[in-house]
């Protein structure tokens, strides 16, 4: 249904690039202090600091023409990608949080849930099937088991 063109991201990419030379605002100075000079004396403007500015500018340009349930979809399919491209998100991590449903038609092979007073079944089973995907999220899971009583 949503279509974005080449056109349309080349052209907001140039309306990006001048904004962030050229638009005047608070950071300026703070942009201007922190940027390295090369030969000719010009300040040059770090490559983060664009690529930043530009990732805000598509999310907040696709933002606008999205429908209103669809944007929370776009927003962690984004920042999901992006923690992958930083590697804070490894492709088993993100598997199994697509898979969650699958988890809880599953039987839990995990330590049995000892709180089913505050903490349903299913939740727990969640817990379990995302611990044996992820170990930052076993630790949970282990912290749990550690602290029953």
């Amino acid at each position: 249904m949503y279509q974005y063109s080449l056109t349309w991201f080349l052209q907001l990419f140039h309306v990006s690039l001048e904004d962030f030379r050229g638009h005047p605002d608070e950071d300026l100075e703070a942009r201007e202090s922190d940027a390295e000079r090369n030969g000719d004396g010009e300040q040059v403007v770090g490559i983060d600091e664009l690529t930043e500015y530009f990732r805000y500018q598509i999310y907040s340009n696709v933002c606008r023409s999205l429908f209103e349930k669809d944007k929370l979809l776009f927003s962690f399919m984004l920042a999901v990608t992006l923690a992958q491209a930083r590697g804070d998100v490894t492709a088993a991590e993100y598997a199994s949080l697509v898979e969650v449903e699958d988890a809880l038609k599953e039987n839990s092979r995990g330590p049995k849930n000892q709180w089913s007073d505050w903490l349903a079944a299913p939740r727990w089973n969640t817990l379990c099937h995302l611990a044996s995907r992820s170990p930052s999220l076993a630790a949970v899971a282990d912290n749990f088991a550690a602290n029953a009583g």
